[in-house]
């Protein structure tokens, strides 16, 4: 088959047909070309072709296996199938497996398709792939609606069941039987004549006006003065009938009925009455004798009546004519909500004329609207099931006891109006108001022509505005609006007066109406004892707070000279009967106590308030001790006097290291900082990217200075960002100025090495130790380890840690590093360690703090007074401890240190450390070599 051109391919059937020819009809399902020899299945509803065997397989996927019970969905439509297809058919469904032919479509059986299509006609085509093609045959010969005319269409063009008019009148006979139908030919059946006629009633004396085909008509005869008188009767006018009866002396008590010409008998002929009233005896037995005719009276009896009443009860009168009166037997009922029970005549509750009687109950069930309470007094329904606001049924809506006859009230969609129907759950109908007048745009270019429904806007105008604007400037160029909304503000930059009056703001926006010069107003305000805080504003001052100041009073109390605290009270004086909530800092007679308190002064105890102190503790007495030892032997650490010293910094060694080899860089560094620190009046200062030697000077040189320091961006851009803490401060050495005398020092520890280079036990050699922890020395007696622990908390901020007690006085603080390196370890160690100092050992809580080693066991192998010490024997680590020579026996710490300045000769020259562990009682002596100088910073020999 030859290949077809796109504009050829017009369909469906041409489109698959064309594919499975030339083997160019793809599988939704595998992507493959389908070739003639491949077994095909074909969907019924968008009539794609797919392989019979990815057909099954998607759908024993989509149905998970099963054939009988789930449903699958054809890959291309989405058509739910309940049965896997199993065989190989033509297209038709007649064959299967059908052969291939090369004179054929591939997969057709090459016989007429024969399916059913939307008219009498199948398809003629040899069996094909896609929907059928419309049919070309003629359809059946058809009449019009009327049956008048008849007419052929093409099956295409037919429309079966529907039919077609003819368009002349219909003339059938109407309803009525009087008329005939003037409507164009038509469908279905004839409308019902609405023409008026004059129709009489049954007994002939009232007519009426009414459409044609009203009423039941009845053939209606009346003769009278032997003359006869037809008419057909269509209604009942339900007044009395009044004709004559058979006897001739009464008339007819019916209501209207229909007439046939001929007398109707009286009820009371002799020969119908028989029996009293009430039936219980005969007529003979009474009077002896018959009735002779109807106007004769009917005789009573002395019985009781007992006729059956329509309440049900029996008449309880004599036997009487006319009808029974009303029962008068007490009974008891139920009002009409069915909640009270009352006692009442029969009469009065049964009948026509009956009504239950009322309670005071009120109905508090919902009106069928929903919104609204029934408020009635005994309402019949109130005992029924209350309709729910969210669903109401048809019951609910038939109630006519709860049906709500208020207006509903609602606004409308147009906003105008209001609905004005009765109340009801639904939504309001659209308002049904209208104008005739045109509804144009402000410029009246764009416009809507009448009628217009009410609430229509006005349409969107794609003209430019044309409003001028009051403060004369040109306006901007923006498209034609509305007038509930503004024009866009003037952009133009003005000068404008601020709002307290004292300057001139210049390029302020023109639409701007308030302009604030921003400084604070200053004007006195009414207390007379302060000024106004706020910027500039308009209005009073005291405008926001009633009138009134709220701001510190701030006068000096008399009691202790501290503002006061109160709001404003002027014009009355402080209260000087409350206590001054002033927070103060109370010390001990040596000053190494301290604790903040509230002052709490007050006119009757200001003196006693004033001459509070802190009671001096065993801490004292050992500051006091330390500090006289620390003089006797020379010895100091600190910078200035009293307890308010601040520590000379202990800078390592590494960075004396690093320091020498890039002075430039690192007084550059010290100058930064000390500028960001004094200067600066931001709260983070970022440094440049540098070198991660770079980087770990920085951090170790941040924690002397009290600074956050954090590394952030990924190399070989990573930098360093400081922040600034609340007891950030300079050193009061910095390390510029400590490394001129740690060179000094080195320098000549390099001078006597070599001349006592000959004397083995006089080599003492610093060597770098890891530390991974953190030692406390003589805690404060009492202090347990979760007190610790909260003490220690704020200063490890993130930073979880544990804390081990190594004996009774000694403790250490181990953090839990996770992945962290181990220079990170010691940096983060030697900032926590200053903390720890200027936190602890001050308040008195640890003598001493210094960096160790802790192994798995949680055993301290090494301190930072520890050390290493070359001798003939080995290297052994021992810890020097300088003691007060033996000759001062007596163990009274203030004894001692009466005679600390005799002994300071001999401590110096005296140096006891431990030897090996089986020979722990034994003390060796080491004698120094005379140009040996040992430290005098006893306290930290290898403090790094």
């Amino acid at each position: 088959m030859a290949k077809l051109s796109p504009e050829e391919i017009k369909d469906v059937l041409t489109s698959i047909t064309h594919g499975l020819s030339t083997s160019t009809y793809e599988c939704m399902i595998c992507c493959e070309n389908i070739r003639p020899g491949n077994r095909t299945w074909s969907c019924g509803v968008c009539w794609a072709v797919f392989h019979l065997n990815c057909t099954q397989k998607w759908a024993r996927k989509s149905s998970n296996g099963s054939r009988t019970t789930e449903t699958w969905r054809c890959p291309g439509c989405q058509n739910i199938s309940d049965v896997i297809p199993e065989k190989y058919k033509c297209f038709c469904g007649n064959v299967e497996n059908p052969l291939n032919n090369r004179y054929l479509t591939p997969h057709s059986c090459g016989n007429v398709c024969g399916k059913k299509r939307d008219c009498p006609h199948n398809c003629t085509l040899l069996c094909h792939p896609g929907p059928c093609p419309p049919c070309s045959a003629m359809a059946p010969i058809q009449h019009c609606y009327c049956g008048r005319e008849t007419f052929q269409l093409r099956c295409i063009d037919a429309n079966y069941g529907i039919g077609k008019s003819c368009g002349e009148t219909c003339g059938q006979l109407l309803s009525c039987g009087k008329h005939y139908c003037e409507k164009e030919c038509h469908d279905g059946a004839c409308p019902r004549c609405n023409i008026n006629e004059m129709q009489k009633c049954y007994c002939g004396k009232t007519e009426r006006k009414a459409e044609c085909g009203d009423g039941i008509p009845i053939r209606c005869c009346e003769e009278f003065n032997n003359e006869s008188n037809v008419w057909t009767g269509l209604f009942s006018c339900n007044n009395s009938c009044d004709r004559l009866l058979e006897c001739g002396h009464h008339s007819c008590k019916k209501e209207c009925h229909p007439v046939t010409g001929e007398p109707e008998p009286c009820p009371l002929d002799p020969s119908r009455v028989k029996a009293c009233p009430c039936g219980a005896e005969s007529i003979v037995t009474l009077l002896g004798h018959e009735r002779l005719s109807c106007t004769e009276e009917i005789p009573l009896c002395d019985n009781v009546c007992k006729k059956l009443l329509p309440c049900g009860h029996e008449c309880q009168e004599s036997c009487h004519h006319d009808d029974c009166k009303p029962c008068t037997l007490s009974i008891r009922v139920k009002c009409r909500c069915g909640s009270t029970e009352y006692e009442r005549i029969c009469s009065e509750v049964v009948g026509k004329t009956g009504e239950p009687p009322t309670c005071d109950k009120i109905c508090t069930g919902n009106r069928n609207c929903g919104r609204h309470q029934c408020n009635t007094r005994c309402c019949p329904s109130a005992n029924k099931t209350k309709p729910s606001k969210k669903r109401v049924t048809q019951q609910d809506d038939d109630d006519e006891n709860h049906r709500c006859t208020l207006i509903c009230g609602k606004k409308l969609q147009c906003g105008r109006h209001y609905c004005q129907l009765l109340c009801h759950r639904s939504y309001c109908m659209r308002c049904l108001e209208a104008s005739f007048e045109e509804l144009t745009c402000h410029c009246g270019r764009t416009k809507i022509f009448p009628p217009i429904q009410c609430g229509e806007k006005v349409p969107p105008c794609t003209f430019d505005c044309i409003r001028s604007r009051n403060c004369g400037h040109p306006g901007i160029k923006h498209p034609c609006h509305n007038d509930d909304e503004p024009c866009p503000p003037c952009p133009y930059l003005v000068d404008k007066k601020c709002t307290c009056g004292k300057s001139t703001v210049k390029n302020v926006p023109c639409h701007q109406t308030n302009v604030s010069c921003g400084q604070v107003c200053d004007l006195p305000v009414s207390c007379g004892g302060h000024r106004c805080k706020r910027t500039c504003h308009l209005g009073d001052c005291l405008a926001n707070t009633s009138n009134q100041c709220t701001q510190i009073c701030g006068k000096p109390r008399k009691p202790c000279d501290h503002p006061c605290a109160v709001q404003c009270h002027a014009p009355a004086k402080c209260p000087e009967d409350i206590p001054c909530q002033t927070k103060i800092t109370i010390n001990c007679a040596c000053g190494h106590l301290s604790q903040n308190v509230t002052c709490g002064a007050t006119m009757e105890n200001a003196l006693k308030m004033g001459d509070r102190r802190l009671q001096c503790n065993d801490f004292c007495a050992l500051a006091e001790r330390n500090r006289k030892l620390a003089n006797a032997l020379e010895i100091t650490d600190r910078v200035g006097d009293g307890p308010f010293a601040k520590a000379i910094p202990e800078y390592e060694e590494d960075l004396f290291k690093y320091f020498a080899v890039h002075k430039d860089w690192a007084k550059n560094i010290e100058t930064t900082l000390e500028e960001f620190i004094m200067k600066s009046q931001k709260p983070t200062l970022n440094f440049p990217p540098m070198k991660p030697p770079h980087r770990k000077f920085v951090h170790i040189l941040c924690a002397h200075y009290r600074l956050s320091s954090e590394s952030i961006d990924v190399e070989p851009k990573r930098s360093i960002v400081v922040k600034k803490k609340a007891d950030t401060i300079i050193p009061p050495i910095l390390l510029s100025q400590a490394y001129i005398n740690y060179n000094k020092s080195n320098s000549s520890n390099s001078t006597s090495s070599a001349t006592s280079s000959t004397a083995p036990e006089q080599l003492v050699r610093k060597q770098k130790q890891p530390f991974n922890a953190i030692y406390l020395s003589e805690i404060q007696p009492g202090m347990t380890i979760e007190e610790l622990h909260k003490i220690i908390e704020p200063l490890m901020g993130r930073n979880k840690f544990q804390i081990k007690r190594v004996s009774d006085s000694d403790m250490t603080v181990l953090p839990l590093v996770g992945s962290m390196h181990m220079d990170e370890l010691e940096s983060l160690l030697a900032k926590l360690k200053l903390l720890f100092k200027d936190l602890i050992v001050v308040k008195g809580i640890a003598s001493w703090v210094e960096l160790c080693w802790v192994n798995s066991k949680y055993e301290v192998v090494w301190r930072e007074r520890g050390k290493i010490l070359n001798n003939f024997d080995g290297y052994k680590r021992v810890e020097y401890d300088f003691r007060i020579p033996s000759v001062i026996a007596n163990n009274n710490p203030f004894d001692i240190l009466v005679n600390v300045s005799n002994s300071t000769s001999s401590a110096r020259n005296t140096v006891i450390g431990s030897s090996d562990n089986n020979n722990k009682e034994q003390q060796q002596k080491v004698e120094p070599a005379a140009n040996f100088d040992i430290v005098e910073n006893w306290e930290s020999i290898y403090d790094e």
